[in-house]
């Protein structure tokens, strides 16, 4: 099921089992939205808010992030995957991301500070100018991933 960035502002925030499509999100406020098995496909976030956002099993698939704070989400429950992504200039802090996976994705000056990335994947991930200051790095996986 497809749906439209008219759906996605229609008021409701809770959202199941949806895919989401070309969506050009660019200074958008997803405050205390909930997402729940969706999916993103080529979609771009610019500065998005997601202050108390819900991410649960939430996969993006060639989707760009510029400038998000992932720090900022619910800290219920996050997970999420990302495939043929770019994510540049994005903040995670203090955050639990055992259920986090990259896959063939670029990770330019994304800053990791005080992450519980445990068993995180970051399988042929490009890492340039990415920081991991003060995780727990505890069986993550970083042997096909550069920089």
């Amino acid at each position: 099921m497809s749906n439209s960035l008219d759906k996605l502002f229609s008021g409701e925030k809770y959202f199941e089992e949806q895919v989401f499509e070309g969506l050009d999100l660019d200074l958008s406020q997803l405050l205390d939205f909930n997402f729940e098995d969706c999916e993103f496909h080529s979609c771009k976030f610019n500065n998005v808010n997601l202050t108390g956002a819900k991410l649960q099993n939430v996969t993006f698939v060639d989707c760009k992030f510029t400038g998000i704070d992932f720090s900022v989400l619910s800290k219920f429950l996050i997970e999420m995957h990302f495939k043929n992504c770019v994510l540049e200039i994005c903040t995670f802090y203090k955050q639990k991301l055992t259920d986090l996976s990259f896959s063939n994705s670029i990770l330019k000056e994304c800053d990791f500070d005080a992450c519980d990335l445990q068993k995180v994947s970051f399988h042929e991930t490009e890492l340039a100018g990415t920081t991991f200051v003060n995780c727990d790095l505890r069986q993550a996986d970083y042997r096909t991933s550069s920089n």
